[in-house]
């Protein structure tokens, strides 16, 4: 099985068996803008990512403003082309700092041209040559900084926006003297399916450190619409939160409505609640990628399911009571999402199931983790890539066995309220223990994180609610406005 990124690597040594490492590489595609060093097969170390847009992205939503479709990276050489190169001058975001990459402010200053344009049928071809002419400064230059920083006198050009004949021929220009420039054929650059077994039969045959696994995000790109595997999985979490309330409220034989009541009021509770935390906690972007709080959630979420309780006059422990399956349930398929979007993970491992995240929030370097109070001898090279604890895997094996313990406990003989109770005892501990393994800047008190002092805050909670409804009432708690059940 070849990695999706290795396959652009391996690209250019298929074609020219003379193309190997040590070799700086530029992979520049619809999802991601790296820059690597290759010092042999199997081992890199990133230089530089985008911070925002990838540049084939980029490519796809500027020519969605021009009306040239998707993709766009051809459409667009071939109409820059035929443009006057001084008509439009675009800024070169980040061109001179580093490097690392920004094409979003690039993009929107394309959208105000456009929509300043009395003429966008003229201007087209002079639109998409100012663009494309921005872009590509930008790749290179970069490039050009890497080559100078790394000493290589090798340059891969892989991904789909390497078929760009204009970047070839600009990276040979001012790399010429200094370093050869690689690149495939755009049959084997652009990802066909067809062309993969080749790829992988060359890749076969380049050693791999065996514990090697390196992942990246998780991303459906719908035309111009990005759809993370957070927010993907955050809609299953709902969606299957929402299946345990409904299927208690069927087993109890009353109106399961109220589960959607409870969904509703826990998703904008709770996303708005785990965002203003985030935003309290670390100063960052309300809008910023990723970027949620647990127990912001948490506490946002119980909100949102209060005020749709009291909406219905439906007793508050009986919808503690409902939900405590659903919550661990929710948690453990959020987890994943945090997983596919890469944040939240661990700290250094070299356990065989250790990861690295080379575009993770953020990439697990030794400089990122080493502000995330982690440890390195003197010396460590800090752009090395560290593989580290996958926690948000472990996270969703215990919630998942939490939830299948309180689901075969719903019958229970205590008090109602007694099993969301045993839940935030649950939650509690699971969190706590796994902070010990997390990767974290907000530790208090030594090596304990506040989302530790938090969990305690939860388990003496609930120990202090299965107390409390410890035995049954002598008059069970109902919830009589759910009592005409729809059909």
């Amino acid at each position: 099985m070849v990695n999706h990124l290795e396959g652009h690597l391996f690209a250019p040594a298929v074609e020219d068996p003379e193309v190997a490492p040590p070799f700086v590489a530029l992979l520049v595609s619809g999802g991601h803008t790296l820059l690597l060093d290759v010092p042999a097969w199997g081992r890199y170390r990133l230089l530089g990512q985008t911070r925002d847009d990838a540049a084939g992205e980029a490519f796809d939503k500027v020519a969605t403003l021009l009306g040239l479709g998707y993709p766009g990276g051809a459409a667009i050489e071939r109409l820059a082309a035929e443009g006057d190169p001084s008509r439009f001058a675009f800024p070169r975001p980040m061109r001179d700092e580093g490097l690392e990459f920004s094409f979003s402010g690039l993009k929107t200053a394309v959208l105000h041209a456009v929509r300043a344009s009395t003429d966008v049928t003229r201007d087209r071809a002079a639109l998409a040559r100012g663009f494309q002419d921005a872009v590509l400064d930008v790749l290179v230059t970069k490039l050009e900084r890497a080559v100078d920083a790394t000493g290589r006198n090798v340059v891969v050009l892989g991904g789909g926006v390497a078929c760009s004949r204009a970047l070839a021929a600009l990276a040979a220009q001012r790399l010429a003297g200094r370093a050869r420039v690689a690149v495939a054929s755009p049959r084997l650059n652009a990802d066909n399916a067809a062309t993969r077994p080749r790829i992988g039969g060359h890749a076969s045959r380049i050693p791999h450190p065996p514990s090697l696994m390196t992942v990246y995000p998780f991303t459906l790109h719908l035309g111009p619409l990005t759809v993370t595997g957070y927010g993907l999985m955050m809609m299953v979490a709902f969606l299957m939160g929402g299946w345990a309330i409904q299927a208690e409220l069927r087993r109890r034989q009353l109106n399961e409505e109220y589960a959607a009541d409870i969904v509703i009021g826990a998703v904008v509770g709770g996303l708005v609640g785990a965002k203003l935390w985030y935003v309290a906690l670390t100063g960052a972007s309300l809008f910023e990628r990723g970027g949620f709080v647990w127990y912001g959630g948490f506490l946002g979420g119980a909100a949102g399911v209060l005020l749709a309780g009291a909406r219905r006059r439906v007793p508050l422990r009986f919808t503690m009571e409902i939900c405590a399956p659903a919550l661990a349930l929710g948690y453990a398929l959020g987890r994943v999402g945090c997983f596919l979007v890469q944040d939240d993970y661990g700290i250094p491992t070299t356990l065989p199931w250790g990861m690295k995240f080379p575009e993770g929030l953020p990439a697990t370097t030794v400089a990122n983790l080493t502000q995330l109070h982690v440890s390195f001898p003197a010396g460590t090279d800090p752009g090395a890539l560290v593989a580290v604890h996958p926690t948000q895997i472990y996270e969703t094996a215990v919630m998942l066995l939490v939830f299948a313990w309180l689901w075969k406990r719903r019958a229970h003989a205590h008090g109602t309220g007694w099993l969301f109770g045993v839940y935030l005892v649950c939650a509690g501990l699971e969190r706590f223990l796994i902070e010990f393994v997390r990767a974290k800047d907000d530790r208090v008190l030594g090596a304990f994180t506040v989302a530790q002092a938090m969990s305690v805050i939860l388990v003496l909670a609930g120990v202090f609610l299965i107390r409390l409804w410890a035995m049954p009432e002598p008059v069970p708690v109902r919830a009589e406005a759910l009592a005409a059940r729809t059909p």
